[in-house]
């Protein structure tokens, strides 16, 4: 530097005559991604001249950290996915930790904040939907029709599917939601709510990045198809922990302060269905036909928990709350790819149910007082309809007073003490489990009613593929009543097999018309049909 002409020869001493001090390597820099997160979005709270005290309890973090890098420690392979966790102080909105990586100084991918990227959650949206549900009249005991079916869209049929591609028939909203069920959240949300209305609501809970019309979203928001950030899900969780009430989460500490600033909270949601949305959330029993009895999701103490997948196994979800603590886990690939047959329970469990223990074991946890409103009574699992409580099979319930179901009538029975179930679960009854068929029948369509049309709706287009079994040219054709209707084609050959009707499809334009025995009555449909 002196020899290019940068330094003076009175600079040039004084550098000569300075002592080195070798620096140690170690790098104490601790809830990196929180830091940076504050810097990017709260630089005005921020003193310039004091030190800064920040919401983290250093112990949580570094052993949430512990718990992260554990977790991704046991995937198998190179390959290892990264993972998120966010830890808030349901109290006062403070962000007790908060780790977006499993190592920051990562070189691939370990500044990128995990917990504030946009990824799709997958079933982790369900709770919210269902809250609305109970505030328009849904119940925990409210039978939902967990089976095949299609909702008209504007964009054409929506047909969703189950996570495991089976059907549980006439499902209790309970046991919906406990074992996440895709068919019967679209349901609920088609029955007793609408999209508008659940976009509405994730809006009020602080999702900032639903930030497309409704419209687009559809039902399909209930299953996860918007993009959310882990803090902001987090809260919104934190939101349901509250019974209801909403508030920022906090980065820095605000000592002696016992509640959030004026105006910053908001009730979303009543506290009673808030309240049946924890109870439903904890409580493993309802959730084991799905989860199994001892998931990550159980404790030895009441914790609300929600898992969620996205498709392919992209990202893996899992949250939990008690009345003082909300956990918030993601794992997946940073660059979006699939993860190998990894969900929610298996993936981000372990690491929410250690940081809860943790929280349990250190500070405590306590379980909410029922509402006043809440009232208990019995019911039928499968009817949802009260029943004695002696009766055998009788569960019991809560409801928000007067929102308790009737009692179940002799003409809910047949003569073997069958339910009575409505024709639509016809066509799911004759693929369910032996086991159903000895408690359930399906009651004889009244001949008064409307023939439906349910598969295929006019217009629908269909393509002949040399990938798929048959080349997909075989649909199954489906109307209510189901059990008195025949179908006919003039240019497509009809199938009947073990209970069941089958068009063949070949290409170009066909009409299919469903007719009613009993009446005479018929309804058209069309079909497009194009060869790869």
């Amino acid at each position: 530097m002196s020899g290019r002409g940068w330094l003076t020869p009175t600079e040039l001493d004084r550098a000569r005559s300075e002592s080195i001090n070798i620096q140690s390597s170690a790098r104490n820099f601790f809830a990196p991604h929180l830091v940076d997160l504050l810097l990017q979005l709260r630089p005005d709270e921020i003193p310039r001249t004091n030190p800064v005290r920040t919401t983290v309890d250093l112990e949580l973090q570094q052993s949430v950290e512990r718990f992260v890098r554990h977790q991704l420690a046991s995937f198998p392979g190179s390959g290892r996915p990264q993972a998120a966790a966010v830890v808030i102080d349901n109290r006062t909105g403070g962000v007790f930790a908060l780790v977006g990586s499993s190592d920051f100084f990562e070189v691939k991918a370990g500044q990128v904040n995990h917990a504030w990227s946009r990824r799709q959650p997958g079933s982790a949206l369900k709770p919210f939907a269902y809250a609305l549900a109970l505030e328009r009249g849904a119940t925990p005991a409210s039978v939902l029709a967990d089976i095949p079916c299609e909702f008209p869209t504007p964009t054409g049929p929506f047909l969703p599917q189950n996570y495991d591609h089976r059907y549980s028939g006439p499902a209790r909203l309970r046991s919906a939601l406990a074992c996440s069920l895709n068919v019967a959240a679209v349901q609920a949300v088609n029955q007793f709510a609408s999209p508008e209305l659940l976009w509405s609501k994730l809006r009020e809970c602080g999702l900032s990045t639903v930030d497309r019309a409704s419209a687009h979203y559809g039902l399909g928001l209930v299953l996860g198809n918007a993009e959310v950030r882990l803090l902001e899900l987090a809260n919104a969780y934190a939101c349901l922990a509250r019974l209801g009430v909403w508030q920022p989460v906090q980065f820095i500490s605000r000592e002696n302060i016992s509640s959030p600033p004026a105006n910053s909270a908001r009730r979303v949601f009543e506290i009673a269905p808030a309240f049946l949305i924890a109870d439903i959330l904890s409580d493993n029993a309802a959730r084991t036909p799905t989860f199994g009895l001892n998931s990550a999701l159980r404790f030895d103490f009441p914790v609300a928990c929600k898992t969620g997948t996205s498709s392919d196994y992209r990202d893996n979800w899992a949250f939990g709350f008690t009345p003082e603590f909300t956990v918030g886990v993601w794992v997946g690939n940073t660059d979006g790819s699939p993860m190998h047959d990894v969900s929610g329970v298996t993936g981000a469990g372990p690491i929410l149910h250690d940081t809860i223990e943790f929280l349990h074991a250190r500070w405590g946890t306590s379980w909410y007082d029922p509402p006043p409103r809440l009232t208990r009574a019995t019911v039928h699992p499968i009817l949802g309809k009260r029943v004695p409580s002696d009766d055998p099979l009788a569960v019991t319930e809560l409801f928000i007073h007067g929102t308790e179901p009737p009692f179940a009538e002799p003409a809910d029975f047949d003569a073997f003490h069958r339910v009575r179930l409505d024709p639509i679960f016809s066509t799911w009854l004759e693929t369910a489990p032996g086991g159903w068929r000895q408690r359930v029948w399906v009651r004889a369509a009244n001949s008064q009613s409307p023939l439906h049309l349910i598969f295929p709706t006019p217009g629908m287009e269909f393509v002949l593929e040399d990938t798929l079994p048959s080349r997909g040219a075989e649909i199954e054709l489906r109307a209510d009543p189901a059990e008195i209707v025949r179908w006919s084609s003039v240019t497509l050959p009809i199938i009947a097999r073990q209970g069941r009707t089958f068009a063949r499809l070949s290409e170009g334009r066909h009409q299919l018309t469903v007719h009613e025995a009993t009446t005479g009555k018929s309804v058209n449909t069309w079909v497009q049909v194009s060869d790869q």
